[in-house]
């Protein structure tokens, strides 16, 4: 999309131009990274024919009076703007603007922190462009930002295919105050075996508009390919329906804050031949949770420096179970429980990562998850599991465990350490290693604690069209495996 913007870009503004200087690049291809001086001759001789327009423009500029002076910002780590014009704005208020970046005149301005702000402000997805200017004036600093604004509806478009999802479509749509002024409609699609959907619609209040209250719709079929479910072991596609409310706040530049509560529906189905006739175990639950996260990456895909954080608290009560056999159906509530647990559970867990550079083109990253669920039992209902696998999570109760499948692992308590090395050897080419152990305790094996270790090699590549991912991991446990230890992972297209 960046590839194909910055071609309309150019074609729009070389017609503004007097004067458009282009090299024959014939046979130097985006990688050419070892013939830099047959590009810099190729520059030079294209401008040369120019060096005489360019001299009658300056003297004629001369001839017209004497040209102001250039002025030039002190190179200082901070700024005070005595003035801050916005333009190019229609729909979003200069408010909202000036709400989300966090700064006012009068305000100091950390030099580092306006680059981070203005891309986080691009990053809203309200905008093709944003670009800001500097500009002194005797004493003073004015601040102007000029911002060019999307549709107020738009709709995207992408495939992805993965060893776990398998391949899909992306579809998603973005509305701004379609049914109320300072709104904003999200829906995100993924249509495929295993599909996955999100509604949500969110009203912001407040003259900056850091705060919101949302109702969301969730969906989604996940494959489990190993669990044991009423003395049953295999593989169970698992669906889950979810809809709510949420109060969500923007305390800082990265940081939000969200509470929700929500009706949740999680059904598990033997993709076998049950001998207990088992078509489909359900739950149905009422759930609450507080989340805070952080997100300060310097970009989503192949990251050098930032960092990523989770902290959440939940709460679950089980309204009601059902089981669905070939011939009948059966409901289970508190009053007449069956071996259903309607007990409250309640769970904690964390989430970090930081990415740091150790070189131009090397960067690495340490991370860690802990979780905790408790329910007043010696065992945990099915649909408060968490699952460990996969290099990177797939859905919102996945733990990414290198070595192993995606959500191979069913845990209720679990501690884990992660470290990641990338070397981007030539542009957008990377190559990837990943290490992780982690200590987790699994509902079918009691108060035991497993032990797993695991590693992944791989390759990258920032495509068009999305990251390409491609490697293989192996995976360590203190116990065996229904899965072998060596296993590879391919992965192309935009992340849902």
């Amino acid at each position: 999309l960046s590839f194909f913007n910055s071609i309309n870009d150019f074609a729009r503004e070389k017609k503004l131009i007097d004067y458009l200087i282009v090299p024959n690049e014939s046979g130097i291809s985006i990688t050419s990274f070892s013939q830099v001086d047959t590009i810099y001759q190729r520059g030079y001789r294209a401008a040369a024919p120019f060096r005489e327009k360019f001299r009658r423009l300056a003297d004629s500029l001369n001839r017209l009076g004497p040209q102001k002076e250039v002025k030039f910002l002190e190179n200082i780590d901070s700024y005070i703007f005595d003035e801050i014009e916005i333009t190019g704005n229609s729909v979003i208020t200069d408010d909202q603007i000036l709400g989300i970046l966090g700064i006012a005149p009068e305000k100091t301005v950390r030099k580092d922190d306006l680059n981070d702000k203005i891309d986080l402000l691009y990053g809203r997805a309200w905008f093709e462009k944003v670009k800001y200017r500097i500009i002194p004036t005797g004493q003073s600093l004015k601040l102007v930002i000029e911002c060019t604004e999307k549709p107020l509806t738009m709709i995207y478009t992408s495939v992805h295919y993965d060893n776990f999802l398998k391949e899909g479509a992306i579809l998603n749509l973005s509305a701004k105050n379609l049914l109320t002024g300072s709104s904003a409609l999200e829906v995100d699609s993924y249509i495929g075996q295993y599909y996955r959907f999100r509604f949500n619609f969110t009203q912001f209040f407040g003259k900056h508009q850091n705060a919101g209250l949302s109702l969301f719709f969730n969906s989604d079929n996940t494959l489990i390919p190993h669990l044991t479910l009423r003395g049953e072991t295999g593989k169970f596609p698992a669906r889950s329906y979810s809809s709510g409310i949420s109060f969500n706040n923007r305390t800082g530049l990265n940081h939000l804050m969200s509470i929700s509560a929500e009706f949740k529906s999680f059904s598990l189905a033997p993709d076998f031949i049950s001998e207990d006739n088992i078509r489909r175990v359900t739950y149905g639950s009422f759930d609450a949770g507080y989340e805070t996260r952080i997100n300060s990456l310097d970009k989503k895909y192949f990251p050098k420096k930032g960092l990523t954080s989770l902290i959440s608290l939940s709460y679950s009560q089980l309204i009601s179970g059902k089981i669905k056999r070939e011939y009948s159906k059966v409901t289970f509530t508190h009053d007449q429980p069956g071996d259903f647990l309607f007990k409250r559970s309640y769970s904690a867990s964390a989430d970090f990562r930081k990415y740091f550079q150790t070189g131009r083109k090397v960067s690495m990253s340490l991370g860690g998850n802990i979780l905790f669920t408790y329910t007043r039992d010696t065992i945990t209902s099915p649909q408060n599991y968490f699952f460990m696998g996969g290099i990177e999570g797939s859905s919102p109760r996945s733990v990414p465990l290198a070595g192993f499948h995606d959500n191979e692992i069913p845990v209720d308590r679990m501690a884990g350490i992660r470290y990641d090395t990338d070397i981007e050897f030539r542009k957008d080419f990377h190559i990837s290693f990943t290490a992780n152990f982690a200590m987790a305790r699994e509902p079918s094996q009691g108060n035991v604690l497993s032990m797993f270790g695991g590693y992944g090699i791989g390759l990258g590549y920032m495509s068009i069209i999305g990251p390409l991912k491609m490697g293989f991991m192996q995976g360590f446990t203190d116990s065996e495996r229904y899965f072998r230890s060596l296993k590879g992972y391919f992965s192309i297209g935009f992340n849902f």
